[in-house]
């Protein structure tokens, strides 16, 4: 979706209101799109936790360890997202924290990719 992650499930709202799924949705912190994406969750009724992985692990490809697209540790950062009508202990997942819109550019340098912890 790279990018489009908000227009994406606001063209599903209906099944997310009806169903009230589990989300995990990628969010890099990259960019104003991202502090939007994190209020439009919680205007729906989500709370969300920050889940940072490695882009690249050994164990992938059927063990190739040949990293091809960088030398430096590259992370995806996402997001693991519940309705509130859900309840879960998600343990060891840090909160993402809703940002004013006055505040997007402090909230996307305070949360960039750079600063999740890898879980």
């Amino acid at each position: 979706m790279e990018g489009m992650e908000e227009l994406v499930l606001r063209g599903a709202a209906s099944t997310i209101r009806e169903q009230h799924p589990l989300l995990y949705v990628e969010n890099n912190v990259d960019d104003a799109r991202s502090p939007a994406l994190v209020r439009y969750l919680y205007e729906i009724g989500y709370r969300c936790y920050w889940h940072a992985v490695r882009a690249f692990a050994p164990t992938n490809n059927y063990y190739h360890n040949d990293v091809v697209l960088s030398d430096t540790i590259m992370l995806s950062v996402n997001m693991l997202c519940h309705h509130l009508s859900h309840q879960y202990e998600l343990v060891g997942f840090e909160p993402v924290t809703v940002p004013l819109p006055e505040q997007d550019e402090q909230w996307i340098s305070d949360n960039h990719v750079t600063k999740r912890r890898v879980v």
